[in-house]
This record gives C-alpha cells, structure tokens and sequence, in this order.
C-alpha cells in the first residue's frame, strides 16, 4: 500500500512542553509534531510531510532540515524521528500558504482534499534503504499482479479502526529489520517474466521465480572472465530451501497461483541488524493471486506449515482496540525486543476478519525506540 507522504491535516490538540517557552507538541490524528508557538490553533489545517520524506535540498523553505540522506544519487533533506525535551516529533506540519503549489490547488478549501497526496506536487518522494548488493541482477521490475508488502502505521488509522474493530481479534506479528523477499508461482501465462536469464519457451506451462523489494531477480550467470556463477544471496536461499519446487507441487495440488512475502536475514543484509549469523528467510504474508488478496493470519499459518517455511514469530491474538485507550499505548506494545535481542522495528497486526473490498485487516506499529536509535 501506497503511503500519502504530503497531505493536509486538522491541528487535533496543543500541548505544552515542559521548561519549552518557544514551541509545543501538536497532535495530528495519531501523530505528534513540534511546532512553534503561535504557528498554529486548534481545528487548524496545514500541510503535513509524514516521516521517511525526502525534501528537495536546494527548496529555502526547508532549508532548518538538518538530516540529509542519498539516493539514486540524489542529496535530499530527509524528515526521522526525532527526540526534543523529552517528546518524540515525527514529521512536519506548515501552514498552506507557505507552499505555494498547493495553496492553489487547495483555493481555499481543505476540507476538500484530506484524502489526496500532494507529494507530487512539490517533489517528495519517499526515501528507501539501498538494496543489498547481494541482490543479484535485475530481470524485471516488480510484477503488477502482486501487491508490495506494507500496512498504514496506527497513526494514520487509529480512529477509523477502533470504530469499527473494537472487539476484533488481531495476531501481533514480529516485524524484522532485513530485505523483503518474494517467491512466487504462476501458470497463467499472462504472469510468466520472460527476459534472459529464464527457461521460457512456447510451450511453457508454469514459473517460479524470486524478487527483492523493487526487482525480480536473474537466475544467476557465469562471470565471462572466470566462469564461475555470480551468487546472490535471494537466489542463494530460494535454491537452498527448495522454495521452486515447494511452491510448485502445493498450488498445482490445490489448483492456486501464489506468492509467499517475507524477510531476508543474514551478515550482508541491510548492515545485518538482526544479528542473523547465516542468510535467513522468514515468512510473513502469502500472497493469493488469483483472488488478488492476502491470506489471512489462519490461511497463511496453515500454508506456511504444509510448505515447512519459517514465518516471523506470532503472537497470542488481542483485542488492541479494547486493550490498549490511544496510540501511545499500542506504540509502547510495539517496543521489545527481537530475535537475536536487539530493539526490535516493531510489530505487524493482521486479523482474519476482511474488510469491504475482501481484504484482512492489518496495520502496524513500529517502535519509537527503533525509529529514534535508527540513523
């Protein structure tokens, strides 16, 4: 899912800071900013950049932006969390009139385009960790009929939810610091990938294949000068757990197309923050492509057993909108620790109970304490 990094929001509540004559805390749905005092009142709207943008570097208007980040070659000014006497801010909020393009846009009335991203309009993209160089080469883009792994944080879907889910069980689930990895099999020809690198023919009947976050990746090569193979480490794993020929024999059994979506964990992955001493994949979601939707927690627990894959660790399911009375709360949940011991990112909920358009329900909650110890 899409995140809507630039979008306009109402002023929820502004806080004092203690022993902060100069600025206050404001609460912007489930979110909490340091603005200036005076900036802004209660039941104002402004313009609101979610944490994870990137900001053109040369724009004056953000010039008090001090964190920088690189990527694709681009030098941006990048928006984290951050810790100010003692409160945790995340994000920015501006006045409308202080960006131009979408003050013209907007003419006037906000209330019109809450649910519209203006990132576009002023140039912000979001910003994303390099891909391991073990990722090996490129085959093709990420294929269309599989949706990107990603929940809206609790921040932006907090009241929604706890109206309509009050009493719907969710599985917390570990979320791990690593590479997103996707294996897949498909028999509709429709779907087969076919650039070099692939047994493809006419007369091809089924594919299975295996992709990063942004790419699936060539079945790999003999290097001209040595002749030997150029190993990655996706492609590495997905030939040393037999995923091919698992996922082959359970859809044609059971007459489906899927993809199972999980973490890449090992030494040269993503700076190893999990502290995996060999390259890891756990799973996290099955993908039904058929039905365009993913498992839900009980589908994707019984697959993942028939096929002997490791998923994330899974918790006891809550009621976290009758256990927990706000955001903070399910932020605090979110905090712990991780497999190897090390602050964990957070957590992943997934229910079994779709939502109008047939989806399970989910969201997450990553970890303040993650976000603010994060370079």
């Amino acid at each position: 899912m899409e995140r809507k990094l630039v979008t306009i929001r109402r002023i929820k509540e502004l806080l004092p800071i203690k022993d902060a004559d100069r600025i206050q805390l404001a609460i912007i749905d489930g979110w909490k900013t340091i603005v200036q005092k005076g900036a802004f009142n209660v039941g104002d709207y402004g313009i609101y950049f979610e944490i994870d943008s990137l900001l053109n570097l040369d724009d004056e208007r953000f010039s008090f932006i001090q964190t920088t980040k690189t990527m694709n070659g681009v030098k941006s000014r990048y928006l984290r969390t951050i810790r100010l006497r003692g409160e945790i801010s995340q994000g920015l909020i501006m006045p409308i009139s202080s960006i131009k393009e979408i003050d013209s846009i907007v003419n006037g009335q906000p209330e019109n385009f809450l649910e519209h991203d203006f990132a576009d309009s002023i140039g912000v993209i979001k910003y994303e960790e390099p891909e391991s160089n073990l990722s090996g080469e490129k085959m093709s883009s990420f294929p269309f009929y599989i949706e990107k792994t990603g929940e809206d944080r609790i921040q932006n879907v907090y009241e929604k939810l706890k109206e309509r889910y009050e009493d719907v069980e969710f599985y917390p689930t570990l979320k791990m610091d690593g590479s997103s990895m996707t294996v897949c099999y498909v028999n509709n020809p429709a779907y087969f990938i076919g650039q070099d690198g692939i047994d493809r023919s006419e007369n091809m009947k089924e594919q299975t294949w295996v992709a990063s976050h942004r790419q699936v990746i060539r079945k790999p090569q003999p290097d001209p000068e040595t002749g030997l193979l150029r190993k990655n480490a996706f492609y590495d794993t997905y030939e040393k757990l037999g995923l091919a020929d698992k996922l082959t024999d359970w859809c044609i059994k059971n007459s489906k197309q899927i993809a199972i979506q999980g973490e890449l964990l090992g030494p040269k992955i993503q700076k190893n923050y999990e502290k995996f001493e060999k390259n890891t994949f756990k799973a996290f979601y099955v993908y039904f492509i058929d039905e365009a939707r993913r498992a839900t927690p009980a589908e994707f627990d019984e697959i993942c057993k028939e096929l002997n894959i490791e998923t994330v660790k899974i918790y006891e399911p809550i009621k976290p909108f009758k256990m927990f009375n706000n955001v903070d709360e399910i932020l605090k949940f979110a905090e712990g620790f991780s497999e190897q011991g090390v602050e964990r990112e957070g957590l992943v909920f997934k229910s079994n109970v779709l939502d109008k358009s047939g989806r399970p329900i989910s969201f997450k909650a990553i970890s303040n304490k993650y976000l603010v110890n994060k370079k």
